[in-house]
C-alpha cells in the first residue's frame, strides 16, 4: 500500500517538476545538491538556532526518519533516478569510503543506521543545548 502512495507522489512531483523544461541532467544536479546541503543547513540551525528552530528541524528530521521506514527509501532518491540513468545515491561517498558494495540493500541499511545516529544525535545535542 505505502509503495503505491510512494510512486503516486514521485509520479506527482516529476510531473510538476518536468513542467519547469529544465534539462533531466540540471534536474537531477539540483535534486542531488539540495539532498546534499539539506543535512548542512538543518545541523547549522541544530548547532546555533534558536531552541523553536532547533524543534521544527527535529520534528522534520523525524518526519523524515519515519516516511524512509514507511515507504521503504527515500522519496528524493526515488525522484532523482527519475532524471538520470545511473542508480547514485546521496550515501554512496560514504558506503565507498568505508569499503562497502554498493546495492540497494546495502544502501537501505546504511541509510537507516545513519538516520537512526542522526536522531539519537538530535536528542543528545537538545539535550545539551536546551536542559
Amino acid at each position: 500500500m505505502f509503495k503505491e502512495i510512494r510512486k503516486q507522489l514521485v509520479d506527482k512531483a516529476e510531473h510538476l517538476i518536468r513542467r519547469t523544461g529544465l534539462s533531466d541532467k540540471l534536474i537531477c544536479t539540483l535534486l542531488r545538491t539540495m539532498h546534499a546541503i539539506f543535512p548542512l543547513f538543518t545541523g547549522f540551525i541544530l548547532f546555533f538556532g534558536s531552541k523553536f528552530w532547533f524543534l521544527v528541524v527535529a520534528f522534520i528530521i523525524i518526519l523524515i526518519f519515519v516516511l524512509f521506514f514507511i515507504f521503504s527509501g527515500c522519496i528524493l532518491s526515488s525522484l532523482e533516478h527519475r532524471f538520470t540513468k545511473d542508480d547514485y545515491t546521496v550515501i554512496d561517498p560514504l558506503l565507498i569510503v568505508l569499503g562497502v558494495e554498493l546495492t540497494k540493500a546495502n544502501r537501505e541499511k546504511y541509510t537507516l543506521w545513519s538516520n537512526i545516529l542522526n536522531v539519537v544525535l538530535v536528542a543528545i545535542l537538545y539535550y545539551v543545548r536546551f536542559v
